[in-house]
């Protein structure tokens, strides 16, 4: 019996084993999606975004614009893609399990594969991509010169494009940060329109917008990420102090004008908001070295790396330099004639009686011939000691995805810093070190933060107290600051936090949120009003009579803030949109404050709005304004006053003991020099948190709460993608202005 063996079924049923083989070899397979980022030259754009919008699966293009995407789960997807300084692209595509792979993918739809189409059937799916995994999803972006496509989220507390925000806002973007070689935030800022930028020195910068700039500023509010980062006993921050990293900025975002209602105390003026980049959108190292005039030399490092759920970045950053050459002229009218003499032409001082025991040490007889040489003027800032600055900034973060878009994340900051910065009672040159640990949750509509910090004070000196004893006492620069330093004089420990969930009921967008502050200052009674020794009692004894009690004095300081808020936004007409706010704070040492916040925008241009909107804000009391307390005593500074006892009326009378009148009394006996007290001048630098009297019996209150009222108007368009017309009239009025030193 013969068989006949037919080819053509054996050919078959190989075929048939062999695609079920290959799809099961694909259906096994990772989906991912490849392809690569150009500009209209076909120019690669390296650090492109790419994400897949809902979830925490992204990447960024390398140095050939190439990308990767893998993707876990098969379903639809939103592919965007954004590059700074370019317009955002949006594609829909479809992760399966068995479609064939084609290399036309991007010109057939679902239904031509499957060949269930036909030339009169409309095709639903035409612009949706499916397949296990999808290659040469390529993209070319255009320019957007006027960056109007940014998205910011410091005007409303959530995403929004920069043009449709209801408030006044600016945004510097990655591409203005790069074209910045320098360390120092103040540089990349220094072209935002209505912003006020303070050199304070080389390479320190204090910011501020609306008006009363001063460097030492509280009014405007420094943020990174949305949380605090001023120093919390002086409620200032330099932008150099700040724990940033220009490799790491992702954008900067400018809020104008009082924003209490959603950041409570002192954004007075406005705020800036540092928003670092994510490591899973940033993966890769940076290592940059600068120098420049001045010593100045500058180390960055930047690391980041995203694995499927994990990733983690690290930053470090060195800055050494010298700061401005620009000696100045340090001087006292001793002898209280009106005229500051140099030290070229310093004066004889005579001293007419007995000089053997009563001659104080404010005054030195350097060649012991019985007269008092002094100079009145000196040359200061022109030392090495005083100009150089240093700094050293360490921060990291780790985050961990799960259960979807849930995101938990932690981070630490380190940052020391070693300078001068001008307070209205002189340059103080300190040594402080910034320490700080948070922890954050986020998910779709709900955010939660804890935020710790650390701030201490390690050394401090006064310049014009160093410089008084270097002109009395005939001290050289490094024996005066021995002499007048304060080691370790604050620690301010604060402990913050805040929660945020956002929602919608019936077309009406909500955010609301909660966040608190506690403050725990420390000085031992060096820097502060706190709980200590008196700082007399550190200082030589300048009275016999003077008791003093050696036990502690003063009280801890513990001050704690917290504010609840309600931001709703609605369109009651086509265009039209409004915006309620309103925010209640309470601060241990205040009654209740409230700050609300009405805004109308009309978006009458698909690139442009016209916004009206009143804000009201508040600036509380820093630390330093409510418990300051610096005491130099006169032994301490080389500064004493002569004074003599009046009997008739009941008080010391001060002499001046180079006026010839006073000369000639003393040589007639009329003034005896053992009667002759030398008082040092004592200097106090004293808080008011309640209040005092002073000569005379004049009331002085206490500080209160400044608050500001604040109108704005603005109009914003693009006209043909080329020309930007941004309009802002404001209107702001003050209440209870509190001055830096008061």
């Amino acid at each position: 019996m013969h068989r006949i063996i037919d080819l053509n079924l054996i050919m078959n049923k190989i075929l048939a084993t062999s695609v079920l083989i290959i799809s099961y070899g694909l259906s096994q397979q990772d989906h991912y999606i490849t392809g690569t980022v150009t500009d209209k030259e076909n120019n690669p754009l390296v650090g492109a975004n790419l994400n897949l919008k809902g979830t925490y699966l992204g990447s960024t293009t390398d140095e050939l614009g190439n990308y990767m995407i893998n993707v876990d789960e098969t379903g639809k997807y939103n592919l965007l893609v954004s590059y700074i300084g370019y317009r955002s692209q949006e594609i829909e595509v479809y992760i399966s399990e068995y479609e064939d792979i084609r290399d036309d993918i991007l010109t057939n739809s679902f239904s031509d594969k499957l060949g269930i189409g036909d030339e009169n059937t409309p095709d639903m799916d035409q612009t949706m991509l499916k397949a296990p995994f999808h290659k040469n999803i390529n993209f070319t972006l255009e320019q957007d010169a006027l960056e109007t496509e940014q998205i910011v989220v410091s005007a409303s507390k959530k995403k929004e494009k920069l043009i449709d925000a209801p408030i006044t806002i600016a945004a510097v973007s990655e591409q203005s940060i790069r074209r910045n070689v320098g360390g120092d935030l103040g540089s990349v800022l220094k072209n935002v329109k209505g912003l006020d930028i303070y050199q304070v020195g080389n390479g320190r910068t204090a910011i501020n917008a609306r008006g009363f700039m001063s460097a030492f500023n509280s009014r405007f509010v420094s943020l990174i990420d949305g949380a605090n980062y001023m120093e919390p006993t002086f409620s200032v921050a330099y932008g150099n102090t700040l724990p940033v990293f220009n490799e790491d900025i992702e954008r900067i975002e400018i809020v104008y004008g009082p924003s209490s209602v959603l950041y409570g105390p002192n954004a007075h003026n406005g705020l800036m908001n540092v928003i670092t980049k994510h490591p899973r959108d940033s993966e890769g190292m940076n290592y940059v070295v600068s120098s420049g005039s001045s010593n100045y030399f500058s180390q960055r490092l930047r690391y980041a790396k995203a694995y499927n759920r994990v990733g983690f970045k690290i930053n470090m950053s060195m800055n050494r330099y010298s700061d401005w050459e620009n000696p100045r002229v340090f001087g006292q009218d001793y002898n209280m004639d009106n005229t500051i003499l140099s030290i070229d032409s310093s004066e004889v001082v005579i001293y007419y009686g007995n000089i053997e025991d009563d001659v104080p040490d404010s005054f030195n007889d350097s060649n012991d011939d019985g007269e008092w040489q002094y100079g009145e003027k000196m040359t200061v800032l022109n030392s090495d000691l005083e100009r150089a600055s240093n700094q050293y900034k360490i921060a990291s973060m780790v985050y961990f995805n799960f259960l979807g878009n849930n995101e938990l994340s932690f981070g630490h900051e380190y940052n020391f810093q070693h300078g001068y910065m001008p307070f209205d009672s002189g340059l103080n040159f300190i040594d402080y070190t910034v320490g700080s640990m948070w922890a954050k949750y986020s998910a779709n509509n709900l955010f939660a933060r804890l935020h710790w910090m650390r701030s201490s004070g390690t050394k401090y000196w006064n310049s014009d107290i160093v410089y008084n004893a270097m002109l009395r006492n005939s001290l050289n620069l490094e024996s005066a600051i021995e002499r007048s330093k304060i080691d370790n004089y604050v620690k301010t420990d604060v402990l913050g936090g805040d929660i945020q969930y956002n929602f919608d009921v019936s077309n009406v967008e909500f955010v609301s949120g909660f966040d608190f502050s506690i403050y725990r200052p420390n000085s031992d009674r060096n820097f502060l009003d706190d709980r200590g020794l008196d700082p007399r009692l550190n200082m030589p004894s300048f009275s016999s009579t003077m008791y003093l009690d050696t036990n502690s004095v003063g009280n801890d300081i513990e001050i704690d803030e917290y504010g609840t808020y309600l931001q709703m936004t609605l369109n009651p007409i086509e265009k039209l949109k409004f915006v309620g706010a309103v925010r209640l704070d309470k601060h241990s040492y205040f009654e209740h404050t409230i700050s609300p916040r009405i805004a109308l925008q009309w978006s009458k241009w698909r690139t442009g709005n016209l916004r009206l909107s009143y804000n009201r804000a508040f600036q509380t009391p820093s630390i330093f304004n409510l418990h300051g307390l610096q005491y130099f005593s006169g032994i301490q500074t080389g500064t004493y006053l002569p004074a003599i006892y009046n009997p008739s009326a009941f008080q010391y009378i001060i002499l001046n003991m180079y006026d010839p009148r006073v000369q000639e009394q003393i040589n007639n006996g009329e003034v005896i020099t053992d009667d002759i007290i030398w008082f040092p001048i004592n200097t106090v630098f004293y808080g008011n948190k309640d209040g005092f009297q002073i000569d005379g019996g004049k009331e002085i209150p206490p500080l209160g709460i400044e608050t500001v009222d604040g109108i704005d108007f603005g109009f914003k368009n693009v006209f043909s993608n080329k020309l930007l017309l941004d309009v802002v009239v404001f209107y702001s009025r003050y209440e209870n202005f509190i001055s830096p030193l008061r």
